[in-house]
């Protein structure tokens, strides 16, 4: 099995949200994401294999989406006071390069949308992988680049973060 293979199959035995999307549904629509991920995470990282890189993308949209929820992929449930959108909880504000309309269109469970939340998700984890962590990747620096990403306030190391670095981790290994 490749390793593509491996982390996608890692994707499809997440728990499954209280949602009443149909078992063969979920299962291609986690496929699209793990085959998109693959693809925005292919330009290389000083350091870090493809497989790292693809791990990290997927590691944080699982734990931001609540294991990639239907409803948070298509941009109907929001968090964060509907400030944030897409599997990868993007937030609106002034730092995005992009328009509002452009924010919003993040949301939505086709290709399209995917590509442009997670190639989003990807340059703004790159922007908090140069800020916290920038030489080769461990848990440590991955809880760091998983805590400034998720607070938007630095590289302090947060609680929350460490398990979602372990998450990495083993995804990393497939």
């Amino acid at each position: 099995m490749t390793w593509s293979t491996a982390i996608i199959a890692a994707l499809l035995s997440l728990p499954t949200p209280a949602e009443s999307e149909l078992t063969s549904a979920r299962a291609a629509r986690v496929e699209m994401i793990g085959r998109v991920a693959i693809e925005v995470t292919a330009p290389a990282w000083s350091g870090w294999s493809h497989r790292q890189r693809a791990a990290l993308l997927l590691a944080k949209i699982a734990a931001e989406s609540g294991n990639l929820s239907l409803a948070v992929h298509d941009g109907s449930k929001r968090s964060d006071g509907g400030e944030s959108i897409c599997l990868g909880q993007i937030h609106w504000g002034r730092w995005l390069r992009m328009t509002r309309a452009q924010w919003v269109a993040l949301g939505g469970a086709d290709e399209a949308a995917t590509r442009r939340c997670l190639s989003e998700t990807w340059r703004q984890l790159g922007l908090h992988r140069n800020l916290c962590a920038p030489g080769s990747p461990s848990l440590a620096g991955v809880a760091l680049i998983f805590s400034s990403y998720g607070t938007g306030k630095g590289c302090g190391l947060r609680s929350w973060a460490l398990p979602r670095a372990r998450h990495w981790e083993r995804l990393a290994r497939r």
